[in-house]
């Protein structure tokens, strides 16, 4: 797998060589006004006159004005017809006026009154065989995205929280709806057309929060798939032994458990870092990965359960590396991979110098920049380009970009890109849901 995408398969799509022109455009709106004020002004400044006020040359800007809008009001039934006179062009200008005003009118009425009954038509729908996803961010979208991938003409309801409302339907796309509500609350989630759905997602950014509504849910329409997302490694162990303990006591099928951070972690591994490690023909590398967030987490235990043999020394480096591994034992299984923490800044320069010290004499040296801030990955690149014994550097970004590709270039940098990484990945974990 090439993790720098290429520029073929760089999703950017060219301008359109022509925009089309809708009536209820804002910028259409705005145009036509400035059109109607410019011609109707200098009609009435220029001798042009009407039906009910023969001469208005007279009369000042501000009445000018008030005639010019009362075009948008009442469509010149007020000043009658144009008549002929004034200045050359001053009857055409007017007339114009007098037709483009009440399109403005007429449009955003029609836009108002078609709002009205979409509205009035969604308080009553009831979604059908629908995918519920409950939560938003980066993820959730790239979710949305993959099943609309395997599954273009499904409904997909998004629930965001809100500790306050309990909103209406809001229609996004045509296959998109929005509703926000409290996901904590008994009778909002009983709301949410269970017996309808298809699917149930959970994909907040709190862990027991997911779990907790996953599993009421499931208390509510047991006969529905229900998965929630688990990021931290401490509580997915517990959490998938909880649904196997449930399956072997209920009759009913019990939510199911996932996290994007291991699958983008083992994708990663398995395409990009274990390739590294069989082509160094029995020279073991030393590993170096920054940060300490969910995906490092996963990536350390990969790399520790899989890497023996093939890793000389695996060095953490993160402002709290130490406290953070002892934490980590009680949840992974140690290998014989001797581990390293070097407690300090990823983009201060003493941090490295450390780093240095820590892997002096290793034959072959990788440096893994996982933390979540892409900036701050791109920082410690730089440091490490720096150096006159470079590692091979892979930096972990969750879109890619070009400038990230073209100052990765420049970096000798290879991106490691969670989106390309996960949007396969995501579209094969809805197809199994979607087959369960």
């Amino acid at each position: 797998m090439s993790v720098i995408p290429s520029e073929s398969n760089d999703r950017t799509a060219s301008a359109p060589s022509s925009l089309p022109i809708r009536l209820d455009d804002l910028l259409f709106r705005v145009a036509v006004v400035v059109i109607v004020f410019v011609a109707a002004l200098y009609g009435f400044s220029e001798g042009a006159g009407t039906e009910n006020y023969d001469d208005v040359t007279d009369d000042g800007w501000l009445a000018w004005v008030y005639y010019t809008v009362s075009l948008f009001v009442l469509g010149g039934i007020e000043l009658g017809a144009p008549r002929q006179g004034g200045a050359p062009g001053t009857y055409g200008a007017l007339w114009l006026a007098y037709y483009l005003a009440p399109v403005v009118t007429t449009t955003v009425i029609a836009t108002t009154i078609r709002g009205l009954l979409r509205e009035h038509r969604l308080i009553g729908f009831t979604p059908s065989n629908h995918v519920l996803v409950i939560g938003t961010g980066e993820v959730v979208d790239l979710y949305m995205q993959a099943i609309h991938a395997v599954d273009p003409d499904r409904l997909i309801v998004q629930v965001t929280h809100s500790d306050t409302v309990s909103g209406t339907l809001q229609q996004v796309k045509p296959s998109l709806m929005q509703i926000a509500g409290n996901t904590s609350d008994h009778d909002f989630l009983e709301s949410l057309w269970l017996a309808e759905a298809f699917r149930v997602v959970v994909l907040s950014t709190d862990d027991l929060n997911n779990l907790e509504i996953a599993w009421e849910i499931n208390a509510l329409q047991p006969l529905l798939p229900v998965v929630a997302h688990v990021s931290d490694l401490a509580l997915l162990r517990p959490a998938h032994r909880m649904v196997r303990s449930k399956r072997s006591t209920d009759s009913y099928r019990p939510p199911g458990v996932f996290s994007t951070h291991r699958i983008a972690s083992l994708r990663m591994f398995d395409e990009v870092l274990e390739p590294r490690l069989h082509a160094s023909e029995g020279v073991a590398e030393t590993v170096v990965v920054t940060g300490f967030d969910h995906f490092s987490q996963t990536l350390v235990e990969l790399l520790l359960s899989r890497g023996a043999g093939e890793i000389a020394k695996l060095v953490i480096v993160d402002e709290a590396a130490t406290e953070n591994m002892f934490l980590l034992k009680d949840d992974v299984a140690f290998s014989e991979v001797p581990v390293a923490c070097v407690d300090g800044n990823p983009e201060h320069p003493a941090t490295w110098e450390a780093v240095a010290q820590t892997i002096e004499g290793s034959a072959s040296t990788i440096a893994v920049l996982a933390t979540a801030d892409p900036d701050k990955n791109f920082r410690a690149s730089m440091l490490l380009h720096n150096q006159p014994d470079a590692p091979k550097v892979y930096l972990r970004c969750f879109r890619h970009s070009t400038f990230y590709r073209v100052l990765a270039a420049q970096l000798d940098t290879e991106l490691l890109c969670l989106e390309d990484v996960l949007q396969q990945a995501l579209e094969h974990h809805y197809e199994a849901l979607a087959a369960s």
